[in-house]
């Protein structure tokens, strides 16, 4: 029996911002956006590849007593809705992204003030086509309302920056 691997994974090679899963999972611009005053929720955005088909099935942070992958959509009456989200597909050699307006991780009861320009620990789950679990922290930035990691922008990308889907 395998024991899930439990590891922080920064690889020189891969440049700033970017994890790797011992798997081959890479986790690219990870960020947090800085909760409105007052609120104690925030959520947490990236972009995750697989080399193999797998999927997140959990998240958690010690910043938070509850952390959830959830989807933000419209229904057919035009209302915004997020819901919770038990699995995402991470398909083989494919970007999925977790961005503001699609899926995204979040992060609810917030244990302590976050601020911008600290970084927080968010410790995901893979599971991999073969039922092999594998657990990794990925340090996110947090930043300011309004701004964006400095990495790339693929607006097209599955839970991209317009990609909200119609919940039904």
């Amino acid at each position: 029996m395998t024991m899930p691997l439990r590891v922080l994974v920064f690889l020189a090679g891969l440049g700033a911002g970017q994890f790797a899963l011992a798997a081959g999972v890479t986790v690219d611009n990870a960020w947090v956006r800085l909760p409105v005053p007052g609120q104690s929720v925030a959520g947490a955005y990236m972009t995750l590849q697989s080399p193999v088909d797998a999927a997140l099935v959990g998240v958690s942070s010690p910043v938070a007593a509850q952390a959830e992958l959830h989807l933000m959509g419209i229904d057919s009456s035009g209302v915004m809705h997020m819901q919770p989200v038990a699995r995402l597909a991470l398909p083989a050699g494919k970007a999925v992204r977790l961005a503001p307006g699609g899926y995204h991780i979040m992060l609810e009861q917030l244990r302590q003030p976050l601020h911008a320009g600290q970084k927080v620990p968010l410790e995901l789950l893979v599971e991999t086509a073969d039922h092999q679990t594998e657990h990794v922290t990925v340090m996110a930035d947090v930043l300011g309302f309004g701004s964006q990691p400095a990495g790339p922008v693929h607006p097209g990308m599955p839970g991209g920056f317009g990609g909200m889907s119609n919940l039904h």
